[in-house]
């Protein structure tokens, strides 16, 4: 054995945790990332039905009107050009006979689009007899009514 000093072991520089201090932060960085993008999403979503709800409020009680077979109520949320389709109230009972809608089953509105005055919603509704189908309305807000008014409606 020699005299000469053994070379000491120098311990690695780099401190420790220097690699998952990095990938915390990358991690953390992407976690931000998924939550500003789910409040954008239900931001965004919250603005939509907030903006089309007053004309989803006026779709539902005109298929609640039919439901309830209230006619001459139903009718008045018409537009006059709709109004003048069926001529009255009796002419828009007509098209529901044999089509009865079950109040309790008006389904939420899946569809909702607004551009300035005018509004299209669908539903699905089901019927007496146990059948089940998408109504696609048509809106228009009436400024001297201060009311949504339904110009169209069709069975998809």
């Amino acid at each position: 054995m020699s005299d000469q000093p053994q070379p000491e072991q120098v311990e690695n520089s780099k401190p420790k945790g220097g690699a998952m201090r990095i990938l915390l932060i990358v991690l953390g960085v992407l976690l931000l990332g998924i939550v500003m993008c789910g409040l954008a999403t239900g931001g965004l979503t919250y603005t939509i039905i907030r903006a089309t709800q007053p004309a989803a409020d006026a779709s539902r009680a005109f298929l609640e009107a039919l439901a309830d077979e209230n006619y001459d109520s139903a009718f008045t949320m018409m537009s006059s050009g709709l109004q003048s389709e069926f001529g009255n109230a009796s002419g828009l009972e007509e098209r529901f006979i044999g089509r009865q809608i079950v109040r309790d089953e008006i389904g939420a509105f899946l569809n909702r689009s607004i551009t300035n005055d005018e509004a299209t919603m669908s539903a699905f509704v089901t019927f007496e007899n146990g059948a089940s189908q998408q109504i696609a309305l048509n809106l228009r807000y009436d400024n001297s009514q201060e009311a949504w008014l339904i110009t169209g409606f069709r069975f998809e």
